[in-house]
């Protein structure tokens, strides 16, 4: 083969090469990046962000949710994390979000306790007359629902969630007049024959029974209002139809 033949195949096979290597180059180069970047520091999480927390601290919060910083975005399960953060008694409710690059927002509601249920243990009552949580004995300054027979749990689960909401119902007209407030009540009371009585502080007894409360604080309204006092213990027993008694208590 001439020499000038053989410089020209030589020159044609280094082209080729050259263009295969620029191809791979450009090929390979873009991809390894992207891959570097996607398995990199940047599409990890790094930053939990927490609101609505009050009974709980962040770092519980960060701890229940069993996120953990380094995580890559693709194994995050906002769903998972959310139900794992609904077990604990104190939450409510829980959102997590993932907030690109590298953070995510966590946001609670937790529970409110509006009442104490004495029934075998003392439990915390939410609004909605769900016991959720054992009290703490340093943390009882609530007003409690008592006089349930506790076999009336496994019994009758219903009635007893019916007495909590009208022992939460009758809590609440009670604390929507002037004279009443949630903190001067100490008790609200159960009798399966009577019905219900509110203790107050000062040991008052207002007796309620089975009527309407609605028209039971009206008429009590009226009796402060024409000169009843409720700073010394009295009984007043407004489970009749169309009179009140008021007796003092020693």
């Amino acid at each position: 083969m001439p020499p000038a033949t053989k410089i020209s195949t030589r020159l044609l096979l280094f082209r080729r090469l050259l263009r295969l290597l620029l191809f791979l180059l450009l090929f390979l180069l873009p991809s390894w990046l992207c891959y570097k970047f996607w398995n990199g520091p940047h599409m990890r999480i790094w930053n939990l962000e927490v609101e609505g927390e009050n009974r709980l601290s962040s770092l519980a919060v960060h701890h229940l949710s069993d996120l953990h910083y380094g995580l890559h975005f693709t194994d995050l399960d906002e769903e998972e994390a959310e139900r794992r953060l609904e077990k604990h008694p104190w939450i409510q409710e829980a959102n997590v979000e993932w907030d690109f690059p590298s953070t995510v927002r966590v946001e609670i509601v937790e529970e409110t306790t509006h009442a104490l249920l004495a029934m075998e243990k003392m439990w915390y009552v939410n609004e909605n007359g769900i016991p959720f949580r054992v009290a703490s004995p340093l943390d009882l300054d609530y007003p409690i629902i008592s006089g349930i027979p506790n076999s009336w749990a496994k019994k009758h689960p219903h009635v007893v969630k019916k007495i909590i909401d009208e022992s939460l119902h009758i809590l609440q007209i009670c604390t929507q007049t002037p004279y009443i407030s949630k903190q001067k009540v100490s008790e609200i009371y159960f009798q399966k024959n009577a019905g219900f009585t509110i203790i107050l502080r000062n040991g008052s007894k207002i007796i309620f029974g089975f009527y309407p409360p609605e028209d039971r604080i009206e008429r009590l309204t009226q009796m402060i209002e024409s000169g009843l006092e409720l700073s010394s213990p009295k009984q007043i027993v407004l489970d009749a139809e169309k009179v009140a008694v008021v007796m003092p208590l020693n």
